[in-house]
């Protein structure tokens, strides 16, 4: 289920904050606008999937089923959320409540939430990304570049806090460094101690034997894709005998030393690899972003998996509906190039709009709901997750680079 309310409006005036931060058109049992409050917009995400679970009759606890919402959900208008005293108490309810019988089957991503840190009359903005099943805090990413998270018209009020946004933006791997620390910080907080911390904290995540990738909005440029090219670079060097070097990882990028061209044998290898590294699902809690070509780490076969709020509520149906998407990827394409008379550049796989596959919601829920802001999209099919054959998927290019 994909539940993709609007979670922002952008105003004319550059110096106004924006909304609507959900803050009066989301409605308790009461039909009273819940606010801010944050106990409040967890329970009515609760209720949203124990709703829709019990009508629309799905599938047994045997089956694992997601939930996901967009980015900013948990943001409310003026201050952010404080970590200890509503964040914490949040995450914690979140946890226990996933345990019962109605949500102990489900992998649950509330979407983001936005938090700061205090001191003086300036705050710290953070942005969080939680992914829960059963009890447990499965993943907790940090978003380490800033996209519009903090009020416009008010940087002398707010700051980010992964980077100093009055300097040079930092490389990636700084960034990555300062949000898995502070991602750290909060499992710490929980009092949680995962047996993959630092694959957790960067997105990285299996549940019930299922590889997932978890990115928030502008990281999806190229934070999971950095990860994961490290990884390529061990395996290739260790397995395959591909001594790789000048790794432009903020590409995704892998050079050769050696110009060598490689067997069909050995291209199949490195596809092999490929899908053993990359994730069998990858999801996007966003805003205003799509899946970047140069940045998926879905394997063959995998899925990528959005729930974006970027859209007015007055937009058509069509329009509200990009921002619940799910598609698959049948193959991946691999590019070789010869570059600068020596060297071989090996490009990660990368997926297009050609070789993806849309797959289209059997339902919204309510039955004819117009309603952006309690309506949920329903992909209500088993996903399979086996690979396509390499040989129907395996393209490659060579180009001279003089």
């Amino acid at each position: 289920m994909i539940y993709a309310p609007p979670t922002v409006r952008y105003y004319e005036q550059e110096d106004e904050a924006f909304g609507p931060f959900l803050d009066d058109v989301l409605l308790n049992e009461k039909r009273q606008p819940i606010q801010g409050d944050i106990t409040q917009r967890l329970n009515y995400l609760i209720s949203l999937i124990k709703r829709a679970n019990g009508e629309l009759g799905m599938d047994g606890p045997e089956v694992l089923k997601l939930f996901i919402a967009p980015e900013w959900f948990f943001r409310r208008k003026g201050d952010p959320y404080s970590l200890n005293k509503e964040v914490k108490p949040m995450l914690q309810s979140l946890l226990q409540q996933s345990k019962t019988p109605a949500l102990k089957s489900w992998l649950i991503l509330p979407g983001s939430i936005v938090w700061g840190k205090k001191t003086g009359e300036k705050w710290t903005i953070y942005n969080l990304a939680p992914a829960v099943h059963n009890g447990q805090l499965l993943s907790l990413v940090h978003k380490s570049d800033e996209g519009m998270d903090i009020p416009r018209g008010q940087k002398n009020r707010y700051s980010w806090g992964i980077y100093d946004m009055a300097t040079n933006l930092p490389p990636t791997a700084e960034r990555e460094k300062e949000a898995i620390k502070i991602s750290k910080e909060v499992f710490t907080l929980l009092g949680r101690k995962p047996k993959s911390l630092l694959k957790n904290c960067q997105g990285f995540f299996n549940c019930q034997g299922i590889d997932f990738a978890l990115n928030i909005c502008a990281d999806q440029q190229g934070r999971l894709k950095y990860n994961v090219t490290e990884e390529v670079e061990k395996a290739c060097k260790k397995r395959l005998g591909l001594e790789l070097s000048n790794i432009k990882k903020e590409q995704g990028e892998i050079v050769k030393e050696k110009d060598v061209l490689l067997n069909e044998g050995l291209k199949n290898s490195i596809i092999d690899l490929f899908d053993e590294k990359f994730a069998d699902v990858q999801l996007l809690v966003s805003c205003g972003a799509t899946f970047d070509a140069n940045s998926t780490v879905a394997k063959r076969g995998g899925y990528l998996i959005q729930s974006d709020g970027k859209g007015e509520p007055e937009s058509d149906l069509q329009k509200k509906m990009l921002g619940a998407s799910v598609r698959q990827i049948p193959g991946l394409k691999l590019s070789y190039k010869n570059i600068a008379k020596g060297g071989q550049f090996i490009e990660i796989p990368n997926v297009n709009s050609s070789n993806v596959d849309s797959i289209q919601p059997k339902r919204v829920f309510p039955d004819g709901s117009t309603d952006p802001f309690t309506r949920i999209f329903i992909f209500d099919e088993l996903l399979d997750l086996n690979p396509a054959p390499v040989a129907a998927t395996l393209q490659s290019t060579f180009t001279n680079v003089q």
